[in-house]
């Protein structure tokens, strides 16, 4: 049998919008731009999270993914409303960020009944070890 699994369909919910191909590697074996870089973190989350109706304009769960919304200083250090002993975003402390955990599918501490994001399909390992690492390094937004 070739082709698509009976009963798939695709998600289109970015069918629209364009390929931001500046993210990608240039050669075969290149990791794409440094993994602490702000810019590369911010297009994960504009491509992945930061949609209308989930992270962005729309405020999903009241977390705005957007540029504006980390300028505004409403990510980084603010309290997760799932959990709200625990911070967003800790710079220096990816370990310790509540937004790493909803998107690492090896966390445990999520707030229950809560899903891991993005909805739709998981972030690959550069995706993930690229937040990571920008958090790790300091979360600095520029």
């Amino acid at each position: 049998m070739h082709g698509l699994p009976e009963g798939w369909q695709p998600d289109t919910r970015v069918a629209d919008e364009p390929i931001a191909y500046e993210g990608c590697p240039a050669e075969p074996g290149d990791t794409g731009p440094d993994v602490s870089d702000r810019a590369a973190v911010q297009r994960i989350f504009d491509q992945r999270c930061a949609s209308a109706s989930c992270h962005g304009a729309g405020r999903a769960s009241g977390l705005d993914l957007r540029a504006e919304a980390f300028a505004k200083g409403e990510v980084i250090g603010a309290p997760s409303r799932a959990l709200p002993d625990w911070a967003l975003i800790v710079p220096g402390a990816a370990e310790e960020s509540y937004l790493v955990c909803k998107i690492d599918p090896d966390c445990t501490e999520r707030a229950p009944g809560t899903a891991l994001m993005p909805v739709g399909g998981e972030l690959d390992a550069r995706e993930l070890a690229a937040i990571r690492a920008w958090i790790d390094a300091g979360a600095k937004l520029d």
